[in-house]
């Protein structure tokens, strides 16, 4: 059977609520892939998707990079998060293929680092054949009766991690538009409810940002943004992820503990600036993309 693979066009975005449900199980809607895929401002008007089409022109692959805007030493850079990847089961030998053609039409699009969550099936495919490089990750979770504070002691994270930069714009069409997500969102951090009592702290606001300050450092003073979340009495149990082993340890300090997590960090450098360099990455909850 001849298998066409191309940058998606409308009609394999229109199939792909059908593609989620049969290779998934999980049930998308045409209005979600729409946020996703085709509504985040910094798409600039091309499509970051790749499809792979049977004869009948039915969708039974699919890859996609959502752009995002980063800081690093006063200037901004562009990375790259792997999204929506999936491959009908009898077709399950595509997926090298889509994403390569996949990556070679990203990288043509001015972008400087392209990063990853594979679960343990696609790790192999990401470090061995796509060139990506394992870096620190964690997930780690808290009773919120438990947990400590230590008031005056920020988490001095390096000022020279590649991090989120919270553009406005992006925020508005990230947090703000999500179709199916509500958020809680103020000045320290943005949070994600979920069940009847817990929470994904999915970004604490980085004191230089709230300062309007974009190179004047990068602390973070969660104490206070903890604070305010237990505060509210309505949740019980607090979770977040962390690329930065001592934002973990002073997460361990105030009462988080790690918890098992399938999935990996990789990163694949494409901008030379960015080389080497440590990374502090937040909103990218992995059920959201």
């Amino acid at each position: 059977m001849m298998v066409t693979f191309r940058p998606a066009k409308s009609e394999d975005f229109e199939q792909l609520p059908a593609l989620y449900s049969r290779v998934l199980q999980k049930k998308v809607s045409a209005t979600e892939i729409q946020w996703r895929f085709r509504q985040n401002p910094f798409l600039n008007g091309k499509i970051w998707n790749y499809a792979a089409v049977d004869e009948q022109g039915i969708l039974i692959a699919h890859s996609a990079y959502i752009p995002m805007q980063y800081g690093f030493n006063g200037k901004i850079y562009i990375g790259a998060l792997s999204a929506g990847s999936m491959v009908q089961k009898e077709y399950g030998g595509l997926f090298a293929k889509l994403y390569t053609e996949l990556e070679k039409d990203i990288t043509a699009q001015k972008v400087d680092f392209l990063f990853a969550f594979p679960n343990p099936q696609s790790f192999p495919f990401f470090v061995k054949l796509f060139g990506f490089k394992q870096k620190y990750f964690t997930y780690l979770s808290v009773n919120l009766d438990n947990l400590k504070f230590l008031p005056g002691n920020e988490e001095k994270i390096d000022c020279n991690a590649i991090h989120n930069s919270f553009n406005r714009n992006f925020l508005d069409w990230r947090i703000k538009s999500h179709p199916v997500f509500t958020y809680e969102q103020n000045t320290d951090y943005i949070c994600k409810p979920f069940g009847e009592d817990e929470l994904d702290i999915v970004a604490l606001i980085p004191e230089s940002l709230k300062n309007k300050k974009e190179k004047g450092g990068f602390s973070l003073n969660s104490d206070e943004s903890f604070n305010q979340i237990k505060r509210k009495k309505k949740y019980k149990m607090a979770h977040i992820y962390s690329t930065d082993q001592s934002f973990t340890s002073e997460l361990k300090k105030r009462g988080f503990q790690e918890q098992p997590v399938p999935n990996k960090l990789t990163v694949k450098i494409l901008n030379p600036e960015l080389a080497g360099k440590p990374f502090f990455l937040q909103m990218a909850d992995s059920d959201v993309f």
